[in-house]
């Protein structure tokens, strides 16, 4: 805080003590730039200039180095840095949650090495994984649920009984006898029976004297069967599979062409170098969450 002065006014003739002389220099010297880093001071009959100086640069002693970062170390040679894969952790699945432990997990750190790599070859960050098979079952939703009842069929009723037919001296029969009631079917309500009964027709021998006797009645038809029993299968229940895989390893290999991929393993290009001109495609660590897949099980 700057120390505070007493006001003079103008024409006035005033009796300065050395307290306020001095504290007229404290004020001065409080209020006057001084020079510092970067900062330089230039006295001018108008006042004082202030110049700030460009901060010079220091170089670092250890230079900053990416994870899988490629140098060529000599001729047909690539140093590559050290690096890290992370991924993604499943612990003990819990079908009705099946959530990950840890999402972005420092799985694997792969040591810094120096490689053999012709011209036009490439170094590979090969990664490896397992796949898990995961049964789940649940019960189905009632969502837009219909409900379908089922009933079974009676018995038929029992065919009429034909007529008895005529011989030699006889007239025609009397009428057959009415069927019975069909069956009952799995407890429901039978066929009714069947009230027809015709009779039977005349014989074309028939005598001209004498008393024709009667045919004898129809036998009765047989009883309707019982009804079939229907059946169905009721599913309530779903069955998937969950597929999912987990990073297992990590590894630099060297190759002309970019190794075949597999369900288990897949690679990524790091560096090439071709006459000693060195590209680098990948530079950094490697955050992997591999996919999951779900699938219904017939």
């Amino acid at each position: 805080m700057l120390p505070q002065i007493k006001f003079f006014a103008d024409k006035v003739l005033y009796i300065v003590t050395g307290k306020t002389m001095a504290l007229l220099v404290d004020r001065i010297r409080r209020q006057t730039p001084i020079a510092g880093a970067n900062m330089r001071l230039e006295e001018t009959s108008n006042g004082l200039l202030l110049h700030a100086n460009k901060e010079s640069l220091v170089a670092p002693v250890n230079s900053i180095t990416f994870d899988f970062q490629a140098s060529l170390a000599s001729t047909n040679s690539l140093a590559i840095t050290a690096g890290r894969v992370i991924g993604t952790t499943y612990g003990a699945i819990n079908q009705d949650d099946p959530a990950p432990t840890d999402w972005l997990s420092e799985q694997f750190t792969v040591a810094a090495g120096l490689f053999s790599v012709p011209s036009g070859s490439s170094v590979f960050l090969q990664i490896t994984a397992n796949e898990t098979n995961l049964a789940l079952t649940g019960a189905l939703p009632l969502t837009d649920a219909v409900t379908r009842t089922i009933l079974t069929g009676g018995g038929g009723g029992g065919g009429s009984g034909g007529g008895g037919g005529a011989t030699g001296d006889q007239t025609y029969s009397t009428g057959g006898a009415a069927g019975v009631t069909g069956g009952n079917a799995s407890g429901q309500v039978p066929g009714a029976r069947s009230a027809y009964t015709g009779t039977g027709g005349t014989s074309s021998g028939e005598g001209t004297s004498g008393t024709p006797a009667n045919g004898s009645n129809g036998g009765n038809g047989a009883a309707g069967g019982a009804g079939e029993t229907k059946t169905f299968t009721n599913y309530d229940k779903l069955k998937m599979t969950w597929r999912r895989w987990q990073i297992t390893g990590a590894t630099l290999v060297v190759a002309a062409d970019k190794p075949v991929s597999s369900a288990t393993s897949f690679n990524v290009r790091i560096a090439s170098q071709t006459a000693g001109i060195v590209t680098q495609y990948q530079a950094g660590s490697f955050h992997i969450c591999l996919p999951t897949i779900s699938y219904i099980v017939p």
